[in-house]
């Protein structure tokens, strides 16, 4: 006995894809020394929770609420600070050290910059000397020094550039 061969499925619907700010409404990221890790979390549009939760203890440190923060994280190598979407914020007190704005852009461009739209994130320098931001509005990447956040240059990069990585040795970012 042959089985009958199987039928084709129908179509899946056409799908539009949008640029999310992103799709995950939570996200966690550890310092490089494992002793804490950043938490963030969006239960809706307008709200944000950030907390820092403390390994060995199990207790989270401290917390505070922030409006419409994007969940984009990147710490830094020392694990003193760390970066969600465009804000700069210290762990130790959770207080903002800088925000990413058309006012402190090294170039000037009309887009406005979106805190929830930062979808590639930014990176630290392996030696924590410089931050690499994303800017999709405007199609390039910023480059600031650390720790006064004092622009220092810029890659233009083409149509709404993603995701940023460094080598170990940090010659290299891609």
């Amino acid at each position: 006995v042959t089985p009958p061969p199987p039928s084709t499925p129908a179509p899946l619907p056409a799908q539009t894809l949008t640029r999310p700010d992103t799709t995950f409404f939570s996200k966690l990221i550890r310092t490089p020394n494992g002793q804490y890790i950043i938490g963030l979390t969006n239960p809706s549009a307008t709200t944000t929770y950030l907390f820092v939760y403390e390994v060995a203890s199990g207790t989270i440190l401290r917390s505070r609420t922030v409006t419409g923060q994007s969940t984009v994280l990147a710490i830094s190598p020392d694990g003193a600070r760390f970066m969600a979407g465009f804000t700069l914020y210290d762990v130790s007190t959770l207080s903002i050290l800088g925000q990413m704005n058309n006012a402190n852009a090294p170039f000037p461009f009309t887009a406005a910059f979106n805190t929830r739209q930062n979808i590639g994130g930014s990176v630290f320098s392996p030696d924590g000397k410089t931050l690499w931001v994303n800017s999709s509005q405007a199609n390039a990447v910023f480059v600031y020094s650390l720790p006064d956040l004092k622009s220092i240059g810029y890659v233009k990069v083409g149509h709404t550039p993603d995701w940023l990585t460094f080598t170990p040795d940090g010659k290299r970012l891609y």
